[in-house]
C-alpha cells in the first residue's frame, strides 16, 4: 500500500483514511508512541477483566476490586487537591 498523508486538526486530531481503517480490521484503539521524530500506530485491543485476571494470575472479582480502589484513592487524591470553593453570602446586607 502507498503511504496516504493524513491531516491534524487544530485540536491535535487525526482521521485515518477508510482505506488503512479497512487493512487494519478496523480496530477502535491504538497503541502509540514516537521513534525517531515519527509517530507510530500499532492497532490495540482493549483486553477484559477476565483476560487481564487471566493474565495476572488472579480470580477477576480481585482484579476488579482492585481497579474500584485504585479509582476511589485517585478521586481522594483529587478532592485533597482541590477543595470545593464555598461562598458565604450575607442576607438582607444591612445598612
Amino acid at each position: 500500500m502507498r503511504p496516504v498523508v493524513v491531516k491534524v486538526t487544530s485540536k491535535n486530531q487525526v482521521t485515518l483514511p477508510d482505506v488503512l481503517m479497512r487493512e487494519l480490521g478496523r480496530p477502535s484503539h491504538f497503541k502509540a508512541f514516537v521513534q525517531e521524530g515519527n509517530l507510530v500506530l500499532f492497532s490495540a485491543r482493549l483486553a477484559t477483566y477476565d483476560e487481564q485476571a487471566k493474565e495476572a494470575g488472579v480470580p477477576p472479582a480481585v482484579l476488579k476490586r482492585a481497579y474500584a480502589l485504585a479509582a476511589e484513592r485517585r478521586a481522594a487524591a483529587t478532592a485533597e487537591q482541590h477543595p470545593p470553593v464555598v461562598s458565604v453570602v450575607e442576607e438582607g446586607g444591612g445598612s
